[in-house]
């Protein structure tokens, strides 16, 4: 019998919606912009639902899943560890959120 994983859970869904936008906050410090990341000809500013937007492909190409909830609690780790690996290489360096500051 395959025992179904859990959803994420609300505090890693709360988490990852400060990590979004405290990605979003130093990316600007930075002056880091979308076409910076994406190679594109367009200048846009980068915002929490550009880098949830991220989060959402890493994840769905890693896991074959979109949404958000429908991640595990597992697989949040993963997902974060990718995304915080390319931005430190552009010296963006946000810790995942602790309990606290939430």
């Amino acid at each position: 019998m395959e025992l179904k994983a859990k959803q994420r859970t609300l505090r890693q869904n709360a988490a990852a919606h400060i990590w979004f936008k405290e990605v979003a906050r130093e990316c600007l410090a930075h002056g880091i912009t979308i076409d910076m990341l994406l190679k594109t000809p367009i200048e846009v500013e980068i915002t929490p639902e550009f880098i949830k937007e991220m989060w959402r492909q890493t994840q769905k190409k890693m896991f074959g899943k979109r949404s958000t909830a429908a991640a595990t609690s597992s697989q949040y780790s993963p997902v974060y560890e990718v995304l915080a690996k390319f931005f430190a290489e552009l010296g963006i360096d946000c810790a995942w959120p602790a309990e606290e500051d939430k």
